[in-house]
């Protein structure tokens, strides 16, 4: 097909397209044979009705411009793929401009393409990184829960619960005077102090004994209640104290070190989570970094974002999302249901953000063709090797290698992005506080 008339206007590009009839002939004659096994026309038996007798039945104009469509269908990605067209929609209008009989046929397509942006003042970008700082107190505070989590529970018929303990109850809960069943429960297992049920409960155990019968009120506001059930109402808990068991926390000793880690000493577990705790900070001080830079980048795209872009980008993150909820075995509806929101409102909700990761996305491409920053062949095979690095069968290995080979536009892309990145930071001017 001859593609002619490139015009663009923002982000629309219109363009001509022509073809001798007899392309058109072959695709009408393909569109005659699969619809006269569908349409019905009496006297006929499916697929066996004549050419001539079938396009006075279903009109020579419908009939070509359905032949026209399939046709435009499957030539539009080399189309576009050999014109270099970023479309990021389907497009917007086909005018047909010329379909007579025995004539080159020609049609109109417009279609929504990538905005070109427009982005300057991106080098030198000023920005501060946090200083990595690692107290004695930070020490202390980690070994505090490495200790916490060898701590042992002992149940004690004559202890008072205090916070930590672990503690089984039979409960039962009212709303309204009708019972709650979600925490109407016997030999319920509570942590005290990390609850699921709520901190105004776990205080109220605190303090009682075995076979101790405790009644009492929890409000659960509004905001911050993640059970729309309960939210703005008051429980009334009933609550029966059957079994305590104390928590007790071990002393930080080598024979305890040895046992729980890799190390031997008590000196040796302490410079491991000095330097654990100053590789983590590193890391969320350069994240923190990156995560400032891409606000710049956001604030230095002026250019109007197609709406189209938006959305698809908003239906990326709620497909995210929903991979999210399925390693806990939680279906979106589901998810919906529990907020008391819709779907349109989730949308909304992500609009800004999907704004935000679209404009970041541009500039980045922006800036990667200004500075003719490219991704090699060696970058690429190096991302693909990283991602099989934990694959220790060869053979599956070998399945992976060659499926992702046929996706290296697609691996190309977050490659490219922090190569893009990596440069701003190499130019940035960055002060440490």
């Amino acid at each position: 097909m001859k593609v002619e008339n490139i015009k663009r206007q923002d982000n629309l590009v219109t363009f001509e397209v022509e073809d001798t009839y007899s392309v058109l002939d072959l695709a009408i004659d393909k569109k005659y044979r699969e619809l006269s096994k569908k349409v019905k026309i009496a006297g006929f038996r499916p697929g066996k009705v004549p050419k001539g007798h079938f396009i006075n039945y279903y009109g020579f104009e419908h009939l070509s411009y359905e032949a026209l469509i399939d046709l435009l269908n499957d030539a539009y990605p080399q189309l576009v793929d050999d014109h270099h067209f970023e479309v990021i929609d389907s497009p917007k209008e086909i005018q047909i401009l010329n379909l007579k009989e025995n004539e080159p046929f020609r049609v109109s397509i417009s279609v929504e393409v990538r905005p070109e942006i427009k982005i300057k003042n991106y080098k030198g970008i000023r920005l501060e990184k946090n200083a990595v700082k690692v107290s004695k107190e930070d020490v202390q505070q980690e070994i505090q829960s490495f200790l916490e989590e060898q701590s042992t529970f002992i149940e004690d018929e004559k202890a008072s619960i205090k916070d930590g303990d672990l503690v089984t109850v039979d409960m039962v809960s009212v709303i309204d005077g009708e019972p709650f069943e979600h925490w109407t429960k016997n030999n319920e297992d509570i942590k005290v102090g990390n609850s699921i049920i709520d901190k105004k409960f776990d205080d109220e155990l605190i303090g009682h004994q075995l076979g101790d019968q405790s009644t009492f009120s929890v409000l659960f506001p509004d905001e911050g209640t993640y059970n729309k059930e309960i939210a703005g109402k008051i429980v009334e808990f009933n609550v029966t104290i059957k079994r305590i068991k104390t928590k007790t926390v071990p002393k930080l000793e080598n024979e305890l070190v040895s046992n729980k880690t890799d190390l031997k000493t008590v000196d040796e577990y302490k410079k491991s989570v000095e330097e654990k705790l100053r590789s983590q900070q590193e890391i969320t001080a350069n994240n923190k970094l990156k995560e400032d830079l891409a606000n710049e980048i956001v604030d230095l795209v002026k250019d109007v974002i197609p709406e189209v872009m938006i959305k698809h980008e908003v239906e990326d993150m709620i497909r995210h999302m929903e991979n999210g909820l399925r390693q806990y075995n939680l279906q979106l509806n589901a998810y919906l249901s529990m907020t008391g929101k819709t779907l349109d409102e989730l949308r909304a909700d992500y609009h800004e953000e999907a704004i935000k990761s679209v404009k970041y996305t541009l500039g980045l491409e922006s800036i990667a063709k200004l500075e003719k920053l490219v991704v090699s062949e060696a970058e690429l095979q190096a991302e693909i090797e990283e991602q099989l690095k934990f694959e220790t069968d060869e053979e599956k290995k070998g399945i992976y290698r060659t499926r992702m080979e046929s996706m290296k536009e697609t691996i190309k892309e977050p490659v490219l992005k922090r190569k893009v990145v990596d440069w701003l930071l190499e130019n940035a001017k960055i002060k440490k506080k």
